[in-house]
């Protein structure tokens, strides 16, 4: 799968679908552009979908964004566009909704981040791989997203751009607290690390709470697939540290993924081949589909898909994962398209249709 590629399934040919001709869908399907993330070698991406570090700082001799005034925020983001002005970061104008969509499913961007404010604006790296929030919650969120599991990728990508920034900027800091962020909590080395895990196998079996709670209540953060306030449905979490050190996260992620294979061989067929029914059933018979139904059904086919029950690779799963975040709201509007978005993406029957 090219780094551009989000093009459909091609449908089978006894099936004709009817939607109806929706061109902000045919944009999403034609014009959004995927990271660089799901293209190429992506290690154990049978359960991690992507890793990431992020990094926090705050210019030094401004307030912090949500004291900043609207001068304030301009002049943080006229010093960070100078500074990247020839390292290759592209600033974002203008950016449309599928391109959002796009950017919040791949975790490069928060989902509350709205860079056509005033004062605000991201920076993205030719390949996606790394993007710069510029006056979020602090100055500078940067972001850095690679393929499966990777986090030592991810890490050193962020800290190449936090590099080139800091030859530039100035960047708050005390000598007892270290970089000074908005919030206490990332007051430090300002560093997260992380990796979005599929625990569909462990979900389906009942066992993944009481698998993310040992990570829990070792000190790791576990957050559903938008972050925090968020449920981890159909098994997709993200599992982080700001604090431990990254090898105690790396033998955490171990113990996951370990614990995930083995449900996943424990699975009975039977319930897998039920699950993979039901999604597609779902998808095929409703006309609006929500977040929480869009989420649960890919986790089965990806579940499916990795034991040969399901006619798509993983990967193209994982896409369309990073796809159906648009839309501010379950609305009927927004549902529809997302049930669209499956049908065209799968190749599936839409309501209506005939096989």
């Amino acid at each position: 799968m090219g780094s551009s590629d989000y093009g459909a399934a091609k449908p089978p040919k006894s099936t004709r679908m009817t939607d109806e001709f929706d061109p902000w869908l045919d944009a999403v399907m034609r014009q959004a552009v995927a990271p660089a993330w799901l293209a190429g070698d992506a290690p154990h991406s049978d359960v991690a979908v992507s890793s990431r570090a992020r990094i926090m700082r705050n210019l030094a001799g401004f307030p912090f964004p949500h004291k900043a005034n609207r001068p304030d925020l301009e002049a943080v983001e006229r010093e960070v566009r100078s500074a990247l002005a020839e390292d290759g970061f592209i600033p974002v104008e203008n950016l449309p909704e599928v391109q959002r969509a796009v950017l919040v499913g791949s975790r490069l961007i928060s989902p509350d981040f709205d860079p056509n404010s005033p004062g605000r604006v991201l920076l993205l790296s030719e390949d996606r791989t790394v993007a710069i929030m510029v006056n979020e919650e602090d100055h500078l969120r940067i972001q850095a997203v690679t393929a499966g599991y990777s986090i030592e990728s991810a890490a050193s990508a962020a800290s190449a751009a936090e590099q080139k920034l800091g030859q530039r900027l100035s960047f708050a800091s005390d000598p007892e607290f270290g970089h000074l962020s908005s919030s206490i909590s990332n007051a430090g080395s300002g560093h997260r690390l992380g990796v979005m895990l599929h625990l569909g196998a462990l979900a389906a079996t009942g066992k993944a709470n009481a698998a993310v709670k040992e990570v829990d209540d070792a000190g790791f953060e576990v957050r559903g697939l938008l972050g925090e306030r968020s449920p981890g449905l159909a098994g997709f979490v993200q599992v982080s540290t700001t604090g431990n050190d990254p090898e105690e996260l790396f033998a955490r992620l171990d113990v996951l993924i370990n614990q995930e294979r083995e449900a996943r061989s424990a699975l009975h067929e039977q319930k897998l081949r039920d699950g993979v029914e039901s999604a597609q059933g779902r998808i095929e018979a409703q006309d609006g589909i929500d977040m929480e139904t869009a989420t649960r059904a890919i986790g089965w086919l990806r579940l499916g898909a990795l034991r040969g029950i399901v006619d798509h690779h993983p990967r193209r799963l994982d896409a369309l994962l990073t796809l159906i975040l648009f839309g501010s709201a379950d609305d009927p509007p927004t549902n529809r398209r997302r049930s669209r978005l499956f049908r065209r993406s799968l190749g599936l029957t839409s309501p209506g249709g005939e096989t």
